[in-house]
């Protein structure tokens, strides 16, 4: 990790945390009653303290309860007992160790901080796994569609 990247990550995730902390001072959950945005949300939150980009419960209690609430749900339950296991099983696994697989926000994100020629580097490594085409060739589309 290049210096001063995780420093950034810290800097603008705070801002989330505010935001997160302000939207849920007149409401329990993100959009109101407990939605799919709760939902998506969850995974990244209960992943960031691995990341060391952790919140803070005495800066934003109201984030803090709510991600208590969330845990509390049986949806994330399983959801966190999965990721434990596969992390404490993960050395009997056949993944990628080697790269890290880049998404088109994350790429965004260490362009628009100023860390393009660590990102580059990290390309010309072969540290880098892509994400493969998002749609079906054109001949299985056609197919697909001409079933329907």
């Amino acid at each position: 990790m290049p210096e001063g990247l995780l420093e950034a990550a810290r800097s603008d995730l705070q801002l989330v945390y505010d935001a997160l902390e302000q939207e849920l001072a007149s409401r329990q959950f993100v959009s109101g009653p407990l939605s799919i945005a709760d939902i998506a949300l969850f995974p990244h939150l209960a992943s960031v303290k691995a990341l060391e980009v952790e919140f803070s419960a005495q800066r934003h209690p109201k984030l803090e309860r709510w991600f208590k609430q969330m845990r509390a749900l049986p949806i994330c339950a399983a959801d966190l007992k999965r990721a434990r296991d596969y992390v404490i099983n993960i050395k009997e696994r056949d993944i990628e160790r080697h790269r890290i697989f880049w998404r088109g926000d994350r790429i965004e994100w260490v362009l628009a901080r100023g860390f393009h020629a660590w990102f580059f580097n990290e390309i010309k490594e072969d540290r880098v796994a892509w994400p493969g085409p998002g749609l079906p060739a054109p001949m299985k589309l056609v197919a697909t569609i001409d079933a329907c």
